[in-house]
Order: structure tokens, then C-alpha cells, then sequence
């Protein structure tokens, strides 16, 4: 049955920002394989810019289910036979689903749902939201282990919402997707055939990665963050050194030790998860491969963080100069 919504629901940092660029870049692929993409807030009218993020946040977080519904009720009143397609990574946050119980008993809805080993998510959380208003990355992290990265709960959550048979997941590991390509991968899942159509794809950088470095440079500074989604800091590390700062081989705040203790807590769930989702595979996530980190001692990261500083005020006085010319 053709759904009559589909929700990318995240996750967080598993290729969210990219798939809504390439939605919006796409916008009339999608229109003439029959989807309706809404605006930033939820409305069929005018240009979508790919995501409804804090659309979705402001029912969520005012608990406003009434309106939600009503919202879906309009969307789908106006597209008629149209698929509306809907992303914003926020909902595979705990409990988002609950929000959508009687549009999931009104409407076929889809789900998708790319999954990320919880390491490697739980240290790029720290640098996307959480460093923002937290100093102290180990003492964060206790409590993040209660709440992050818990896929199992939140596929069966969804599940009960939509139906089992509506929730597709999928690991976000290049070697997962056609061509490594996670928006080949999202055009499948949608139900259109990568190889029947040439879409456009991003250019440039789409919510890069910093090193780790600077995170800790800046962790708990609020005169630096006004909120947990504010990046304007990270813009100026982009505008003065371009692509310099942005990881090729990730700095690890976690050790050796932390990673692989990560990895064996979320160990149970996993394999559940592999046995009923992925049973071709010999574990849903690759194993941690320690080479592709860079392990530091304090002395090596506070002469990089030195370093940084150093390249970021020379940068800005070669600005300046040449702005007085």
C-alpha cells in the first residue's frame, strides 16, 4: 500500500542535514514521483527547504497532539494522492513518537531510520548540542549512556505506532549503501529506484564535523552558544581556516578502554536488533577499528588547541589587513 506519509526521522548525525539538502535539491524529482514535500512549517506552500525540525518540536515539546493531527489531517487533504515526505531528525528522540499515536491509527505512514554504533554517535552528540551547555564530557557522559543510542527502543516504539511492516532501518555504514551513498540509499527507501533517475547532489560542505580539539576549548561556554542548535562559533572556525579543523581521522575523547566498554553496553540490544533486521550480517555495526582514531595524551591536545588558537588569530589579522588596504 502506497503510504500516505513518510517520516525520515534520523537519526541525529547519521547523514540527516545531507538527506534534507538533497530533498530540497531535488524538489521536482520527488514532486514527479509523486511525493509532496511541506515547508519548514508543515505547509504545502512555497519553497521547502527539506526539514521540518522545529516544526515538529513546537508540537512535541507543548505536548500539542491535537494540533499535530489536525496539521496531517490538512497535509493530507490538500496533496490527495501524493506521498508527503517529512524529515526531521528530532523525532527518533525518546518518547517523539507518542505524538504521532492517532495519526499512526488514521494514516499508512512510513518510517525510516538510520542507526549509528553508539560510540561513535555518542561523541558526535557531545560536539553537535550537548558540549554547548556541558563542560565536563565524562561526567555527560554517564548520563548519556541512559539515554542515547537505545535503538531498540526506539524502532520498537515506533513499531507500535505505524506498524512493524512501516518501520525500515537502516545502518548507517558506507558499505551498506549503493555506490557508498547514503542518498542512493534514502531514494530507495522512499521507493524510487536510484538508478531510474539523476538527481543533484550537495556541493560543498553540509554540517561538517570539527575536531574534537576545539570542542574542548569551548565546552560549557554560554557566552560562545546561545542554544544547543547555535553554530555561529563553528562558522567562524569555517570562515577563517576553511576545511582545516574538520576531522579526517577522528581525535577520540574517549579511550581505548571507554570506546570498547561503549560498544560491549550497547552490545545485547544489537545483536537483537541484527537477528531481526539484518540477519545477512555477522554484526549490525562494523567492529571499532582503534587505528582510525587518534588516541591524544593531554600534552598533544593542548599544544593542538594552542595551535588552533595561534592559526585562528593570525587568520583574523590577515583579514583585518586586508580590510585597512
Amino acid at each position: 500500500m502506497k503510504p500516505d506519509f513518510i517520516l525520515h526521522i534520523g537519526a541525529n548525525k547519521t547523514g540527516s542535514s545531507a538527506i534534507q539538502t538533497f530533498i530540497r535539491d531535488n524538489l521536482e524529482l520527488f514532486q514527479n514521483a509523486g511525493f509532496a514535500i511541506p515547508n519548514s512549517n508543515l505547509e504545502l506552500k512555497g519553497t521547502s527547504s527539506g526539514q521540518q525540525v522545529f516544526a515538529f518540536q513546537k508540537y512535541v515539546v507543548t505536548g500539542d497532539t491535537v494540533g499535530l493531527t489536525a496539521v496531517f489531517d490538512e497535509l493530507k487533504a490538500q496533496a490527495g494522492d501524493a506521498t508527503i515526505l517529512c524529515s526531521a531528525e528530532n523525532l527518533s528522540n525518546p518518547g517523539r513518537e507518542q505524538a504521532f499515536t492517532t495519526i499512526g491509527s488514521k494514516y499508512n505512514v512510513k518510517v525510516i531510520l538510520y542507526i549509528r554504533r553508539q560510540d561513535d554517535l555518542i561523541s558526535s552528540s557531545w560536539q553537535q548540542w550537548h558540549s554547548k551547555r556541558n563542560a565536563d564530557f565524562n561526567a555527560w557522559l554517564v548520563l548519556a549512556l541512559q539515554s542515547i543510542g537505545h535503538w531498540e527502543r526506539t524502532i520498537t516504539a515506533w513499531e507500535k505506532v505505524v506498524g512493524e511492516e512501516n518501520v525500515a532501518v537502516r545502518v548507517f555504514e558506507r558499505d551498506t549503501f549503493p555506490d557508498g551513498n547514503i542518498l542512493l540509499d534514502f531514494l530507495d527507501r522512499v521507493g524510487i529506484d536510484h538508478r531510474t533517475v539523476e538527481p543533484s547532489f550537495p556541493t560543498g560542505l553540509v554540517n561538517p564535523s570539527f575536531s574534537d580539539v576545539i570542542t574542548g576549548l569551548v565546552a560549557g561556554n554560554s557566552s560562545l552558544f546561545e542554544s544547543r542548535d547555535d553554530n555561529e562559533f563553528y562558522e567562524m572556525i569555517l570562515e577563517l581556516t576553511g576545511s582545516t579543523y574538520i576531522e579526517k581521522q577522528k581525535y577520540s575523547l574517549l579511550s581505548p578502554d571507554q570506546r570498547d566498554s561503549i560498544v560491549s553496553f550497547y552490545a545485547a540490544q544489537n545483536e537483537r536488533i541484527r537477528q531481526k533486521y539484518f540477519p545477512e550480517r555477522t554484526s549490525l555495526f562494523s567492529p571499532v577499528d582503534h587505528k582510525k582514531y587518534r588516541y591524544l595524551s593531554d600534552e598533544e591536545v593542548a599544544l593542538e588547541q594552542r595551535q588552533i588558537m595561534m592559526h585562528l588569530i593570525f587568520e583574523l589579522w590577515r583579514q583585518l589587513r586586508e580590510a585597512r588596504k
